[in-house]
């Protein structure tokens, strides 16, 4: 991992939620090259998908930032698909 964002630009919600829809998944991970830092300057054509997980175990996450974040990441997810009303 060289890169680790906890801000991402819009065009990155929407280019990830396409990817993520055109495979039909509800949960992924998404590995990219990009020729350039990601900012809201940089265009999609700029990445290139490495893999995408359909179950991401977020190993990166935690080596770099630590279990306290990486337990954040998966409670937001379980939270959003399995919260009862």
């Amino acid at each position: 991992m060289v890169e680790l964002t906890h801000s991402v630009p819009e065009w990155l919600h929407r280019w990830s939620a396409r990817v993520v829809q055109t495979l039909g998944l509800r949960v992924a991970g998404i590995d990219v090259f990009s020729r350039l830092p990601i900012t809201d300057a940089v265009a999609e054509d700029n990445l290139v998908i490495i893999e995408v997980n359909s179950n991401p175990n977020l190993a990166g996450i935690y080596k770099n930032e630590g279990v306290e974040q990486a337990v954040a990441v998966w409670k937001k997810i379980l939270l959003k698909f399995f919260k009862s009303n």
